[in-house]
């Protein structure tokens, strides 16, 4: 009995494996959450077979169990953390599911074992969880680098000819781009040192920032040259980001000289 419960459990499995992989095949590549959905219950109808297995296999003492330690560590390296934190759950279910049916689970090492396997399933999928979430924090910081000036924070020419290609992709329609540059750097950085060009630098981004709204984007070019990119405007949105940009320019400067 035991051989041909083994047998059924893993043709059960392989059938789960391939019906899934032909469900997501079909699935519209545009639609995310329709495979995400699809993983999730793949997985939990795996971690249930898991369990199945260790019933038909001796209960507490089944080589199966182990198995729920993969299903844990799959779901923390490849599912979001929601279900990853659902399926680790429903491992830990699964591990002290022998308290229902195995007389010998309370008896012996059986409550040991069974403490052991969830420590460690929840262990490893902490620890999985906590490393791809040190590495997404390295990558978006890798990109920022890539992508934005280290010393304002704004884009850098790269994102610029970037946002550039989205736009003119898209056919978003027209755009203007508006060009500054700041007189004096150079004396500035002679005069009070280049921590004081810095700040300058710093303040001019911010102030083309604060005139800008959220469609536009700011991008330093070149050492003290700046651009920004006014999506859907035309000469009169110009006009007004250059009449906006100049009146705060000289609040600052006011605010500056008092």
């Amino acid at each position: 009995k035991v051989s041909t419960d083994l047998f059924w459990f893993l043709v059960a499995a392989v059938s789960l494996v391939v019906i899934s992989l032909i469900i997501e095949s079909l699935s519209p590549r545009k639609s995310l959450r329709r495979p995400a959905r699809i993983e999730r219950i793949s997985a939990a109808i795996g971690v249930v077979l898991i369990a199945y297995g260790s019933s038909a296999t001796g209960g507490v003492d089944s080589p199966f169990a182990a198995f729920l330690i993969f299903s844990a560590f799959y779901a923390a390296y490849f599912m979001d953390r929601r279900g990853a934190e659902g399926i680790t759950a429903l491992c830990t279910v699964a591990a002290l599911a022998p308290l229902l049916y195995d007389a010998d689970a309370t008896e012996a090492n059986g409550p040991i074992y069974m403490i052991a396997l969830i420590a460690v399933i929840w262990t490893l999928a902490a620890t999985v969880l906590y490393r791809r979430e040190v590495a997404r924090g390295v990558e978006r910081a890798a990109t920022f680098l890539a992508l934005a000036d280290p010393l304002t924070g704004v884009a850098n020419l790269r994102s610029l000819e970037e946002f550039f290609d989205t736009l003119v992709g898209k056919d978003a329609g027209p755009f203007a781009i508006v060009m500054a540059d700041m007189n004096g750097l150079k004396g500035a950085n002679a005069v009070f040192g280049h921590e004081a060009g810095d700040d300058m630098l710093l303040r001019l981004a911010q102030l083309m920032q604060g005139a800008s709204d959220r469609k536009a984007q700011v991008a330093r070019i070149g050492g003290d040259e700046f651009a920004v990119v006014l999506p859907g405007a035309d000469q009169a949105g110009v006009d007004e980001w250059c009449a906006t940009f100049n009146e705060t320019v000289e609040v600052h400067n006011e605010e500056v000289r008092s």
